[in-house]
């Protein structure tokens, strides 16, 4: 992982989804985004490239990652977010979905199983072994 400042936009965006279908996922990229090109495709993962602001991002879901969770990974720093909190705190206010995302930047010295999780009650930091 690529070393990040608190301040600093994030090499990539990721976040989970709590039972969120990925042809839910699907809509909402479409909606999000100025385009969406379905790439590789298999049961449980989908490639996308997606266009924002005449930048393309790669795109990967991969639905139940993590238990009930699904993956949402922005492989790139030109996506509409600066860090993964902020994709979270979007992707919750549209699913209305526990949203969960790493708490820092993959820092020397950050918990690793340090996450934040959106709900219904809020943000907080969770220990979460992916």
């Amino acid at each position: 992982m690529t070393k990040t400042s608190p301040q600093s936009n994030h090499p990539d965006i990721e976040i989970y989804l709590k039972s969120v279908p990925i042809e839910q996922i699907e809509t909402w990229l479409k909606q999000r985004f100025d385009s969406i090109e379905n790439l590789k495709q298999s049961r449980k993962v989908k490639h996308y490239l997606i266009t924002h602001s005449d930048q393309q991002i790669p795109v990967m879901v991969v639905e139940n990652a993590s238990k009930a969770f699904s993956s949402i990974l922005f492989e790139s720093d030109a996506s509409p977010w600066a860090q993964d909190i902020d994709c979270a705190r979007e992707a919750y206010q549209y699913f209305s979905k526990e949203t969960r995302c790493i708490a820092s930047g993959w820092n020397d010295g950050d918990e690793p199983d340090e996450w934040i999780a959106i709900d219904s009650e809020g943000e907080k930091n969770i220990i979460w072994k992916t």
